[in-house]
């Protein structure tokens, strides 16, 4: 089964694997997730737009839309069992697998698009454009 899943997980062509990089050009700071265990550098400048909410086996990355009652969704980071990953990879959008250890793969997913009106628009396109290098940052600690 887990022979199965690794060379499932290898050769979905949505999913990629992630290496860590670092964030150049910008002031940043580091996320930790003390629960998951993980660390994320994310630019300073999106620090106050985030609202992070974290559970046992979730973080889940908002935008704060100021001016709007709702948060929007950008990113999350989840871990899972092998069993529960392969009830669900196939609905996952913008899937990344960050590591597959101990029969749990821990994965990256984002927003599907921009679909945020308003006058936050702009705010929140360029934020979608740093999910993907900030999800390149992972790493497990």
């Amino acid at each position: 089964m887990k022979t199965i899943l690794i060379a499932l997980v290898a050769s979905i062509g949505i999913f990629g694997r992630t290496t860590n990089t670092e964030i150049s050009g910008t002031d940043n700071f580091n996320f930790t997730s003390n629960t998951m265990n993980f660390e994320l550098t994310i630019p300073m400048d999106l620090k106050n737009k985030l609202v992070i909410n974290e559970t046992e086996n979730s973080v889940v990355f908002n935008y704060d839309n100021p001016g709007y009652p709702n948060d929007v969704f950008l990113f999350s980071i989840n871990k899972v069992s092998e069993k529960t990953w392969m009830q669900l990879h196939e609905n996952i959008y913008n899937g990344i697998v960050l590591t597959n250890n101990d029969g749990f793969i821990t994965y990256s997913e984002t927003t599907k698009e921009n679909t945020l009106r308003g006058k936050n628009r702009d705010e929140f396109e360029q934020m979608l454009g740093n999910i993907h290098e900030i999800v390149k940052t992972y790493k497990q600690i």
